[in-house]
């Protein structure tokens, strides 16, 4: 299926990437019965964590604004929370394959509008 539209390109990514933690989840073998939901901060609304439809000026500001020190936060917290008895769950996603079976030719224009 060719992918004509920024709302389809996040559709598409949502429907994709919204499977993937809970499928890593179940490959975890836990000590005891539980879920991935029971480590997901029920006060956190689902909304938050939907790909939205963004343009190319917006990640290179984001971009531009990340920084070794935000890293450092990161690893900092999740001391912090280990010394709390609290878990931390991270997911990090290399998108690179995901982007092998683009067209790149017709990405690029997009972007471009």
């Amino acid at each position: 299926k060719t992918v004509t539209s920024t709302t389809e390109l996040v559709n598409v990514f949502n429907d994709y990437f919204t499977d993937v933690g809970p499928k890593l989840a179940e490959k975890i073998e836990y000590e005891h019965n539980c879920s991935f939901r029971d480590f997901i901060p029920q006060h956190e609304p689902v909304e938050r964590f939907i790909f939205q439809p963004v343009n190319v000026a917006t990640v290179y500001r984001l971009i531009t604004k990340l920084t070794i020190s935000k890293a450092t936060d990161c690893t900092n917290e999740w001391y912090i929370n280990m010394d709390r008895g609290l878990y931390n769950i991270v997911v990090l996603l290399d998108l690179k394959k995901a982007f092998d079976t683009v067209n790149h030719e017709i990405l690029l224009r997009k972007f471009e509008r």
